[in-house]
């Protein structure tokens, strides 16, 4: 797998529905109606349109720091099927 795609779709209460996969390949479909497409193997943010339809900031480490959080299985073994490992620095706990 090389593509991490993230959909949001707005519901009719202002929420929004999350859909998120990945994919060897893009498609013309996700191209035009995903809003965020990263590239594992290039290691480079390919789309990413905000809630407003702008486009946000593309810088790579930010987004995939974001939905690392969020999705840190399926970030990692994508890192993983495409030749790097990654180490997250987390502050030590004081106590």
């Amino acid at each position: 797998m090389r593509y991490f795609i993230a959909t949001y779709a707005q519901k009719a209460n202002g929420s929004f529905d999350e859909a998120v996969r990945v994919d060897k390949r893009l498609r013309n479909r996700d191209l035009a109606e995903a809003s965020v497409i990263m590239d594992f193997k290039e290691r480079k943010v390919v789309k990413l349109r905000l809630e407003d339809g702008t486009v946000g900031d593309k810088n790579w480490d930010r987004v995939w720091l974001y939905y690392h959080q969020h999705y840190k299985d399926l970030i990692e073994d994508l890192g993983r099927a495409n030749g790097y490992e990654v180490e997250i620095e987390t502050e030590a706990d004081p106590s």
